[in-house]
């Protein structure tokens, strides 16, 4: 259903958190996925039945790729290629501040 959620989901979930507030909201309620989810749920109810099978066989195709996907990953493994391991160090935060504290460190106290 996220193809049609900005038409058909937020406006019924604006509307809908409105009614809660006008009626006013104990500190439990939020306006979080669940709440969301439930909407989305009850719309999806009163689809009709082939546009429902049109969603459930979308979401089982890419159920099947993503497994596909992973599969393959899983198969390939990482890469072992310099230029990749280094991306990867990057792409980590405390590498990248570690990384960084060392370097200050060398310029504040020269190992040579």
């Amino acid at each position: 259903m996220h193809e049609r959620y900005a038409e058909d989901i937020t406006p019924a979930v604006e509307e809908d958190w409105m009614k809660k507030l006008v009626a006013g909201v104990s500190p439990k309620e939020k306006n979080d996925a669940g709440f969301r989810a439930g909407i989305s749920r009850a719309v999806f109810a009163n689809l009709p039945n082939e546009e429902k099978k049109c969603y459930e066989q979308s979401a089982k195709e890419a159920k099947e790729a993503a497994i596909t996907a992973y599969k393959q990953a899983m198969k390939e493994g990482h890469s072992k290629t310099p230029e990749k391991q280094q991306q990867s160090v990057y792409q980590h935060p405390y590498i990248i501040c570690y990384a960084d504290a060392l370097l200050d460190a060398s310029i504040i106290w020269p190992t040579s």
